[in-house]
């Protein structure tokens, strides 16, 4: 994946962020194979912002005429991104959601960097220190 697009990606968690909205961002593989994307827009400048929708190598009963190259994508009634792809059609997804995203108002400078509001969590509450104290693991650290 480019630099460019994990730029947005911290971008629009910032954004979320400062919505003080918890929406769901989401990138899953697929088992035929290929990939998902789920954006959730509710409560976003966004939610109501006209998407239309993308189709390439997909039959009319929905199945792919190309297993190695096809894509679709479409914002639903629930106002939710969702963006389905071949194996090599992630960054092209992801590419979409954001080129949509700045043609409707989002800078992504403007979200570079955020004061939070209480320390970052993983989720569920996973602790990644207490694991590799537990398991016996030393950690590699501040080398990313």
């Amino acid at each position: 994946m480019c630099i460019a697009l994990s730029h947005e990606m911290k971008a629009w968690s910032n954004y979320l962020y400062m919505l003080d909205i918890d929406n769901r961002f989401e990138i899953h593989s697929l088992e035929n194979p290929g990939w998902f994307l789920f954006a959730d827009l509710h409560g976003t400048d966004f939610e109501n912002t006209r998407f239309t929708p993308i189709i390439s190598n997909i039959n009319a009963n929905g199945s792919e005429s190309d297993e190695y190259n096809w894509l679709s994508i479409y914002v639903d009634e629930d106002h939710v991104f969702n963006g389905c792809g071949s194996l090599n059609k992630l960054d092209v997804i992801l590419s979409i959601f954001f080129s949509w995203l700045k043609d409707n108002g989002f800078d992504p400078k403007k979200y570079e960097s955020i004061q939070y509001r209480e320390p970052a969590k993983c989720i569920g509450g996973f602790n990644i220190w207490n694991y590799c104290n537990e398991q016996g693991y030393t950690p590699i650290v501040d080398k990313y």
